[in-house]
């Protein structure tokens, strides 16, 4: 599933990006289906997935040690690489942005709802439009610009407009608002990640930085993160390998070979897939207006991808 060659295939890249879209779809069921915080939530899931993905990289490396002839100079040159003391701290930096996206993430979907949440984190592909120039020197488009003003209506057409819904208006407004917050935060660490640890290994780039989640958020955890009950913790495992460990590792890997703006373009199928998920396991509407939204936003991120 991830590779360590250091120059993927791009069919290889978008096969991982394809996997990626359809987890990250089904992650945002998880803020209403574990009854906990968004903070308990992120302490958890980021801790077992770090423990997961560095047993998945030590594993890897002892296997390696067994059957390499050459495994002396391979298992040494790359840990040692990977962590020297610049790329360590890169990899804490990043973990933070990890930290503060995944806590707003998921709060912006408890304070409204799942649709809602997921469309208003997905100004992020635009985000990076605008940001990444700032690492590649290169000029920004005049269409990104325009891709990037749709965006924003269709984030704008996701609040209610009817009297009733007016009157519930602020949880909405919050919710877009962390949303977008979340968005910029994870449009960063994406640029980051692609410019600065292109040849990192994935499995281990990402595991420091699930354990640096980790570290950033359990100190503020409550209580209730360690006494959830079997079905909870269940859904927290889960959460925390198949819906974090392997997504946001598949991720990283395709971050190597395609570029910032085309990995998120590409991950636009996300907010659709939740949408679906959420309407069909949970029951929970989809507005003409959101789907207005979403629309725009989709339309927007599809132009961008073909010009890319």
């Amino acid at each position: 599933m991830f590779t360590s060659r250091t120059h993927q295939p791009k069919a290889w890249a978008m096969a991982e990006l394809a996997l990626t879209s359809v987890l990250f779809g089904g992650t945002a069921l998880f803020s209403k289906l574990i009854p906990l915080n968004a903070l308990d939530m992120t302490a958890g899931r980021s801790l077992i997935a770090g423990s997961v993905l560095l047993a998945i990289f030590a594993l890897r490396s002892w296997w390696r040690r067994r059957t390499s002839a050459n495994s002396t100079q391979h298992t040494r040159s790359k840990p040692v690489g990977l962590l020297r003391q610049v790329n360590l701290g890169l990899l804490i930096l990043l973990g933070a942005l990890m930290a503060a996206h995944w806590v707003t993430y998921f709060h912006a979907m408890q304070v409204s709802s799942v649709a809602l949440g997921m469309l208003a984190l997905f100004t992020y592909p635009v985000i990076t439009v605008l940001l990444e120039p700032l690492w590649t020197r290169q000029p920004l488009a005049w269409q990104d610009i325009v891709a990037a003003c749709v965006v924003f209506v269709g984030v704008a057409l996701l609040l209610p407009y009817n009297r009733q819904a007016w009157q519930q208006l602020d949880g909405q407004i919050t919710g877009v608002l962390w949303g977008v917050g979340s968005a910029f935060l994870f449009a960063l660490r994406n640029v980051l990640q692609r410019h600065y640890l292109q040849a990192s290994s994935p499995i281990l780039a990402m595991g420091v930085q699930a354990l640096v989640v980790a570290a950033c958020t359990w100190p503020w955890a409550s209580s209730a993160l360690s006494n959830t009950d079997a079905h909870t913790l269940t859904n927290l495992v889960l959460l925390g390998v198949l819906f974090t460990a392997v997504p946001h590792a598949l991720m990283v890997s395709s971050l190597r070979v395609l570029a910032a703006k085309s990995v998120a373009l590409i991950s636009c199928i996300q907010p659709v897939l939740g949408a679906l998920f959420a309407w069909w396991l949970l029951g929970e509407a989809i507005t003409p207006t959101i789907l207005l939204g979403g629309a725009l936003i989709l339309g927007a991120a599809w132009t961008e991808a073909r010009r890319a």
